[in-house]
């Protein structure tokens, strides 16, 4: 039996379609705010965007600025300026923390948690 080659057209309108996909997938996995991060102990939002500017560079770089694992979440404006808050993925999080001031605490007992395996929801 003789093997034949199907050939397909390529729709243009369609042609982004596995981009999107691979997209909405990476999106279902941001499932925390890293604003959370304040509310549980992170002293300041410069201390939280310096662990984010770290986690950001950190990371492999592929066709995602941020590897699937960062998105701004929303903006809000202030009067002293732009606030953007952060949905991130449990490795997103991991990154964070694992990128903040050690020499808070609370971030020193999480990494422990992080590296040991033990890490609750925060």
């Amino acid at each position: 039996m003789q093997n034949d080659i199907l050939l397909y057209p390529v729709d243009p309108m369609h042609e982004h379609t596995w981009d999107d996909l691979e997209d909405s997938l990476a999106a279902a996995r941001l499932i925390h705010y890293a604003s959370r991060l304040l509310e549980n102990g992170l002293p300041s939002e410069y201390d939280l965007d310096q662990a984010l500017h770290k986690s950001h560079h950190g990371l492999p770089r592929r066709r995602s600025a941020h590897n699937g694992q960062f998105s701004i979440g929303f903006c809000r404006f202030l009067l002293n300026g732009i606030h953007v808050d952060w949905l991130v993925s449990d490795l997103g999080l991991q990154l964070i923390l694992l990128n903040a001031d050690v020499s808070n605490p609370l971030v020193a007992k999480l990494q422990v948690q992080i590296l040991s395996g033990r890490l609750t929801d925060i």
